[in-house]
């Protein structure tokens, strides 16, 4: 889901990290009018940011948690998406 740009960052979409995504279609001759193809590149520069960290402060009451603040979620690594489009329609 696409949040509010970030003051800090407009381009974060509000998760606090940014996202770099390249995007193309390509039809084919005119007679193929119907067949594209397309391809999604998602993470182009495969940046791993820190999106959730371990937020709990104390294991027991008065008992600091070791793990405390340690990153615990990290943005997912850059993948490509290949499709192809047939239009059906007459």
């Amino acid at each position: 889901m696409k949040g509010e740009p970030n003051p800090a960052c407009p381009h974060c979409y509000g998760e606090g990290y940014h996202k770099t995504t390249i995007a193309d279609t390509t039809k084919l001759d005119p007679r193929t009018r119907k067949l594209s193809f397309t391809a999604d590149v998602f993470n182009v520069f495969n940046k791993q940011e820190v999106l959730s960290r371990q937020d709990l402060g104390e294991t027991d009451p008065g008992v600091k948690d070791p793990v405390y603040n340690r990153p615990i979620g990290f943005q997912q690594a850059r993948s490509v998406r290949l499709g192809v489009k047939y239009d059906f329609s007459l």
